[in-house]
C-alpha cells in the first residue's frame, strides 16, 4: 500500500502478491482509495487487523475486506493528526504518536495522551523543523521515547520519555536523529547524533559523556498549594542509602526564585530546614553503579498561609 504521487489524500495498492502492477482492471485486485481528509496523508504503520494512517489532521484505518472494493476506509480520530512521518510507534495492538500539540494513543479508540510535561515540551520546541521529529520504543523497559527540536535548536536535542507500563514521563537533552530499537539477541539500541556519531545505549550505568543521570519531579504542594509546609527531615529507602543525592527547589509562590537546599547525600536520616509553598525534588547519582530509588520519606508539618 502507498500513497499515489498525484495526491495527498489519496492511498493505492498494487495487486495481490506483486509490487509493479498498480493499474487497476477487472483482472486484477490493484486499486485506491481517496479518505476524505481534510488534511494531508503524512505516513502508516501496520497493526493487527489493520494498516493506520496519520494525516495532519486526523488517523484513519484501512481495514481489507476483499471482494469488489477490497479495502474499507474509517476515521478514528479527530483532530489528532500527527506533528511528523516518523513520529509513531507501533507496540502490539497499541500505537503513540506526537500531535502538534499534545501526544496521542491508538488501542481500538484514538485518544488523548495526559501529559505532565506538555507545556515543557511544546513550550520550547522549533516547529521550523518539527519535520524532523522520531520516535522509538524501548520493549525492555515498556517506553517510547520522542526526540524534537528544542527553540533555538536546528536538529533533534532534546527527548520526552512515556512510560506505558508504568504510565509516567521524563524528559531529558541529548542530540539524536536516527536509531533503531533493542530486538533479540542481545542487540542494544543504537542511534546516530546529529553530526553522524554512532552510540549504543543501555550497555552500563550511564555515567559518560552524556552526563550524571538524575531524576526531577515536577511541583510538589500541599492541600491545593493554600499553605507553606515545612521540611524537616529525609529518611531514604534502605536500597537507596548512598547511591544518590537529593536537591529540593522550594518557592513560596510559582512565579518568584526558587530557593535551593542540598544537595544531601542520602546515607542516613537527614535533617533540614526548608520551608515554601511548592517543591520540586531531584535526584542526582552519588555512586556510578546499577541504583533504585525506592521509596523515600519527608517529614512534612503544615505552616502558616504566609
Amino acid at each position: 500500500m502507498a500513497l499515489a504521487d498525484y495526491s495527498t489524500k489519496r492511498i493505492q495498492w498494487a495487486t495481490q502478491e506483486t509490487i509493479s502492477d498498480w493499474i487497476s482492471s477487472d483482472a486484477n485486485s490493484a486499486g485506491w482509495l481517496d479518505l476524505g481528509t481534510d488534511g494531508d496523508l503524512m505516513c502508516g504503520a501496520a497493526t493487527r487487523g489493520a494498516t493506520l494512517i496519520w494525516s495532519n489532521k486526523d488517523l484513519w484505518t484501512i481495514t481489507w475486506i476483499g471482494g469488489e472494493f477490497v479495502f474499507r476506509a474509517d476515521r478514528v480520530g479527530d483532530n489528532c493528526g500527527i506533528i511528523a512521518a516518523n513520529a509513531k510507534v507501533v507496540i502490539d495492538s497499541s500505537s503513540y504518536w506526537m500531535g502538534h500539540a499534545g501526544f496521542f494513543v491508538f488501542d481500538g479508540y484514538a485518544r488523548p495522551l495526559p501529559c505532565e510535561v506538555q507545556d515543557y515540551v511544546f513550550g520550547s520546541f522549533n516547529r521550523t523543523y518539527a519535520h524532523l521529529v522520531w520516535a522509538l520504543s524501548n520493549h525492555t523497559f515498556g517506553e517510547v521515547t520522542w526526540y524534537y527540536p528544542s527553540a533555538s535548536a536546528t536538529y533533534c536535542d532534546r527527548y520526552v520519555t512515556f512510560s506505558y507500563r508504568e504510565s509516567h514521563w521524563t524528559t531529558g537533552t541529548m542530540s539524536r536523529s536516527a536509531g533503531i530499537p533493542s530486538a533479540s539477541g542481545g542487540i542494544v539500541p543504537l542511534m546516530f547524533d546529529h553530526t553522524g556519531a554512532l552510540f549504543t545505549h543501555e550497555t552500563g550505568t550511564g555515567r559518560n559523556s552524556e552526563g550524571t543521570p538524575s531524576l526531577e519531579s515536577g511541583p510538589l504542594e500541599i492541600e491545593g498549594g493554600d499553605n507553606l509546609v515545612q521540611i524537616q527531615s529525609i529518611l531514604p529507602d534502605d536500597k537507596t542509602v548512598g547511591d544518590v543525592k537529593i536537591t529540593l527547589y522550594g518557592t513560596p509562590n510559582p512565579d518568584t526564585a526558587e530557593t535551593t537546599y542540598g544537595p544531601y547525600t542520602l546515607t542516613a536520616r537527614t535533617t533540614l530546614r526548608a520551608k515554601a509553598r511548592q517543591f520540586r525534588v531531584k535526584l542526582t547519582e552519588a555512586v556510578a553503579s546499577a541504583w533504585r530509588v525506592g521509596t523515600i520519606r519527608f517529614g512534612v508539618v503544615k505552616s502558616s498561609r504566609r
